[in-house]
């Protein structure tokens, strides 16, 4: 975590910052896709936790009721420890 000390009349004051990521499901897979790349979403999870110190990792994308395969790769993510979907409406996360 990262902290900032600073001094007001004598005191020390000690403020923590929270960080948190924002990650777009069409930037990734879109981005990634036309250079071969595929993104190992648990190392993206970890590094972005350990480097940036991230308190919460959303992961924003469209979402197909219908759509099997979706659900379970949401469910990975989410495993992961990754904010996805339907959870961040839940809590008043919607961006959309």
């Amino acid at each position: 975590m990262c902290y900032y000390w600073f001094v007001k009349s004598r005191k020390v004051k000690r403020l923590s910052i929270r960080t948190y990521a924002f990650v777009d499901a069409s930037n990734i897979i879109y981005g990634t896709r036309n250079e071969g790349w595929k993104v190992d979403f648990r190392k993206l999870y970890k590094y972005l936790k350990e480097r940036y110190e991230c308190k919460k990792i959303f992961y924003f994308a469209g979402e197909d009721s219908k759509n099997i395969k979706q659900k379970n790769f949401y469910k990975k993510l989410a495993e992961f420890g990754f904010k996805t979907g339907k959870n961040l409406q839940a809590r008043g996360w919607y961006f959309g």
